[in-house]
């Protein structure tokens, strides 16, 4: 039997960044949660995916298309990494190796100034 061990997240992007040749996408998904009162409680969770250099086409079309605030969806594979901290103390962690992402919509403000623009473009027809 195949194993697999996927990660989904749906979510907003943060920002995007350089590591080497590397492009580390950060995405935010809200998880809300009714607290002890009913009250809804906001509880944001950041994540960041890399797109590794041998993914090149995917790095290129991230950076062309991709802005903070845009509605993302990536699918990737988490890899557990292990290092030493300065103190000597072993440290564990995630490194999310995406293997597919896909812009689901822009932020609220570039659709915004979307129609309007696009009404400006007939009107000078």
């Amino acid at each position: 039997m195949s194993q697999l061990n996927t990660h989904i997240q749906v979510g907003r992007v943060g920002q995007l960044k350089e590591v080497g040749a590397n492009l580390v996408v950060t995405v935010c998904s809200n998880n809300p949660y009714k607290n002890g009162n009913g009250e809804w409680i906001d509880n944001p969770e950041w994540i960041e995916h890399t797109i590794f250099a041998r993914q090149d086409s995917r790095i290129k079309w991230a950076r062309e298309k991709l802005e903070s605030g845009d509605l993302v969806q990536v699918t990737s594979r988490p890899k557990q990494t292990e290092w030493k901290a300065a103190n000597g103390e072993r440290r564990f962690g995630y490194t999310f190796a995406v293997e597919d992402i896909q812009h689901l919509a822009d932020k609220p403000a570039k659709r915004a100034e979307a129609p309007a623009a696009k009404s400006q473009g007939k009107k000078s027809r």
